[in-house]
Parts: structure tokens; sequence; C-alpha cells
């Protein structure tokens, strides 16, 4: 559902939207949900010096809570019924299940074609040696077969294979309308248009907006000049 299905919210109200970890932990303290899904950059675990005991926290609050950890690329998730984005963003998904519930089947086995097998298959994640030794198995998507950069990729799971396969992706252009073909920056005026004020009057200041002065008085050198009030006339004559 669009956040703004039921009118516009303001900026105050959108930022949040955005919880934080410790909003996660004591979310799960008061509803005790039977289920929690986390989604951030993988670099947060080696990063974010108090991740380890965010975790410990999730795991410790009754009846307790196993954790599993998907390092998935947005290009790659999609099927027929849940169309693929057309974006490249290497995310970390973690999924904390109490454990009087079954665990979830996370195994991530995206599309692929194996030139060497000559069909399609379901591509296996597949990690680099380096990842061994570390607490918690997570890395970004190495997309440059020479590359150093990224802790997993993809390989056809046929064992007489093994091959690194590329997962299908949605192109860009599937997101881009054509028929628009916009404005060119320089056709655009250089000075940028003035903002108006929702609110018109004083209510419209922000707390730190100073009101307008009013008018200046001056002083001319100039001799002023008087009015001389017209005379009375005489009264009649009886």
């Amino acid at each position: 559902m669009e956040l703004e299905a039921f009118g516009h919210i303001p900026k105050a109200g959108m930022e949040r939207t955005r919880a934080t970890f410790h909003d996660v932990i004591r979310a799960t303290e008061v509803h005790r949900y039977l289920a929690v899904i986390v989604e951030n950059v993988p670099d947060v675990v080696d990063r974010w010096e108090l991740f380890d005991w965010w975790a410990d926290g999730l795991r410790r609050l009754r009846p307790g809570h196993r954790v599993q950890f998907l390092s998935v690329n947005s290009a790659h998730v999609g099927d027929d019924g849940n169309p693929f984005a057309p974006q490249w963003r290497d995310r970390l998904k973690m999924v904390f299940t109490r454990w009087d519930v079954p665990a979830p089947n996370l195994t991530l086995t995206p599309r692929a074609f194996c030139q060497h097998c000559d069909h399609d298959v379901a591509a296996t994640q597949t990690w680099a040696p380096s990842t061994a030794h570390k607490p918690y198995r997570v890395g970004r998507y190495r997309r440059d077969p020479g590359s150093n950069y990224g802790q997993y990729r993809y390989t056809c799971p046929d064992p007489r294979c093994g091959r690194r396969v590329e997962p299908y992706v949605l192109p860009a252009a599937s997101a881009i309308d054509l028929s628009d073909l916009g404005r060119r920056i320089g056709d655009m005026s250089r000075q940028p248009a003035a903002k108006p004020s929702p609110v018109s009057g004083p209510d419209s200041l922000s707390p730190h907006t100073r009101p307008p002065s009013p008018p200046a008085r001056t002083c001319s050198s100039a001799t002023p000049t008087t009015t001389t009030p017209a005379s009375t006339p005489p009264p009649p004559n009886r």
C-alpha cells in the first residue's frame, strides 16, 4: 500500500517511518512477534560496533529467536508472480523467528542460463573462502569475475558443471517511459522559482523567521509646506 494513499504525509511523519534498530527490539519486547524481518545494507554487520549486542538482544527475548541472514541483490529477486526490480542494490535481510515456529527456507536460487549446460538452471549462491572465518556470512554480489569486490557469486547447481552463471535481471529500460522526453537542462530557467508559502499572513512565518519591519521614516532637508486654513466668511447683513 502506498504511504500517501489516504493523503499527504508531512516530512516529519515520513521521518518517523524510518525505524531504527533499537525500535525493533522495543516493539518485539512489547508485541512478542512470531517473526521479525529487518532490511539494511550488508556493511552494517561489520561497521556497526553494536550489531552483535543488537542481534543478541532479539535472541534473548522470550521464548527466544533464531536469526537467519540472506544477502541478495534486488535485481535477482522476483518470479512470475513477483516482478523483478530494475535496479542494482545489495541488501541484507535479517529474519528472526521464534523457536516455537518453523524456520523459513531462505535458500536463494535465482533463475540463470548456464552456457556450458545450455539451459536454464536454479543458480546456487557460492561464497568466497574469505567469508568462512567470519561470525556472520553476509556480503555483496561479485558481479565482475575478475574483481575482488563482493563476497558471493552464483554457480550452476550441477556438480558435473559448477561453472559461474549470471542470473536474469530486468533492464532499467523497462522502468523508463521513452514517450516522455522531458526538458533539456539548457532550456530550463536559470533562476529558481520562489516557493509560495502554503499559508498567507503571519501564520506562514516559521518560528525562526523575523517578521517584516515597518517602513522606515525618512527626514528631508527641504522646508516643510504648511496649509493655511480657509478664512471664515463674514455673517450676512440683517
